[in-house]
């Protein structure tokens, strides 16, 4: 896997490195590049686009794999290896310091599992599902915690998903998967930070949850039992679900216009097996 970065305007190609990842510091001066391979898929390097130079993210753990802030002014690791891993570790504590390395604190994650931490778009809050091996095989346990070490994590499920958040980062989707011989039986629901509330919004088989641009709504894709495939917009304050679609489109990647008032989308003709993704 090759990174590229394109020039709108002119169509210049210019390759970045090898890479199956890039995400953009918020000037657009740096890419911070994962590795090469789907199993080094987590950000190693950070790119600099002036310079050309390419240097280590977390130089002091050079077996990390590291998740950087929105605003690119903290980073969330685990010092060896990657957030997922099959057997047991050392160390699964979750830290967070500058993106020098500076200030590193402990999360409170020890016991928990590694999973991979998602931060909310302010930087305060940090939600990980983190995975455990039970007789039956692996368990995923969403919680959230405070991005600055303070307090204890909060577990929001049993077992489940955590993300994304909401772009005002008020408010996080949680998957429960509250019975896990039959999908249809997933519960999901929007997590307030303030207050710790939960708003039930949909059962089933959800998929490609995707927040306005207001934080007030979000799409998102349902197979249930008698959805067949459709896209919905949910709406937070008045708890209204409206559908975009009819049964003859099969929707896929929902996309927010910037000002939040269209959705782009794939629509796929025929059958579509959201499981098997």
């Amino acid at each position: 896997h090759v990174l590229e970065v394109v020039d709108v305007e002119t169509g210049q190609r210019r390759r970045v490195a090898a890479s199956v990842e890039g995400a953009w510091s918020p000037d657009g001066s740096r890419v911070a590049l994962a590795g090469a391979d789907c199993e080094a898929r987590f950000q190693k390097t950070i790119h600099d686009l002036a310079t050309g130079t390419i240097a280590a993210l977390l130089p002091q753990y050079p077996d990390a794999s590291a998740f950087i802030s929105p605003d690119w002014s903290r980073v969330a690791y685990f010092k060896s290896g990657g957030p997922v891993l099959a057997g047991p570790t050392p160390d699964d504590t979750l830290y967070v310091a500058n993106l020098d390395g500076t200030d590193e604190r402990a999360l409170p994650t020890a016991g928990l599992g590694r999973g991979i931490p998602t931060w909310s778009p302010d930087g305060q809050w940090i939600a990980y599902a983190p995975r455990l091996t039970t007789p039956n095989g692996f368990v995923y346990t969403p919680y959230i915690l405070r991005a600055d070490a303070s307090g204890a994590a909060s577990k929001l499920a049993e077992r489940g998903d955590a993300g994304p958040w909401s772009p005002d980062s008020s408010m996080v989707l949680i998957h429960d998967e509250a019975n896990p011989s039959d999908p249809f039986d997933d519960a999901h629901f929007v997590y307030e930070v303030t207050g710790a509330k939960k708003h039930d919004f949909r059962s089933g088989p959800t998929y490609a949850l995707e927040w306005s641009p207001t934080s007030r709504q979000f799409a998102f894709i349902s197979s249930a039992r008698d959805d067949r495939g459709s896209l919905f917009i949910y709406d937070v304050p008045s708890a209204i679900t409206t559908t975009v679609t009819t049964a003859s489109i099969l929707p896929a990647t929902p996309r927010w216009s910037p000002d939040g008032k269209q959705i782009a989308f794939l629509g796929i003709p025929g059958g579509y097996d959201y499981r098997s993704c």
